[in-house]
């Protein structure tokens, strides 16, 4: 996920737009990268290496989801990579006034496309235990939603990770 400050491209949501008025710059110069909290979902191609399976399936949902929209990111501290570890959320409805926070986090472990993140400085945010997400985990992994529909994605990203670090 990719932050775009808002002070500086007050009327401009859109990133080719403004691709185009940077253009001198890449995009990654100017922008914010988050990561989302208490959350690991499968690795993308990057760096040369492979990706995971269901990957791409998990960015394009997300990219499709948050395009366009105004996320709030609650920063629970930087990542030994410099990004910004956030519990993430976007408004879902309102009734009478009252706006219900979709935190993506959550989204994502509902619909199997993510695990609980259990590693070196793990953080869950304010709103969400560790226990509590991993009950939303397993509830996926029972109902064999997203990556746990198929044996092919049964890689957790963790191991994922540790096994091309061994390479």
């Amino acid at each position: 996920m990719v932050h775009i400050p808002p002070f500086r491209y007050f009327f401009r949501r859109d990133l080719k737009s403004m691709q185009k008025i940077f253009s001198d710059q890449k995009l990654s110069d100017y922008t914010i990268h988050i990561r989302l909290a208490g959350i690991d979902a499968p690795e993308c191609a990057h760096f040369g290496q492979p990706g995971q399976p269901y990957g791409p399936i998990v960015k394009d949902f997300l990219s499709k989801q948050l395009t366009g929209q105004f996320v709030r990111v609650e920063m629970l501290r930087r990542d030994q990579y410099g990004r910004i570890v956030g519990s993430t959320t976007t408004k879902r409805f309102s009734i009478l006034g009252w706006y219900f926070a979709r935190n993506w986090s959550v989204e994502l472990l509902q619909r199997g496309y993510a695990v609980v993140y259990e590693g070196v400085g793990e953080m869950y945010g304010t709103k969400y235990s560790k226990e509590s997400l991993q009950k939303m985990e397993q509830t996926a992994r029972r109902k064999k939603l997203g990556m746990f529909a198929s044996k092919a994605t049964s890689e957790s990203p963790r191991d994922y990770k540790k096994k091309l670090a061994a390479k």
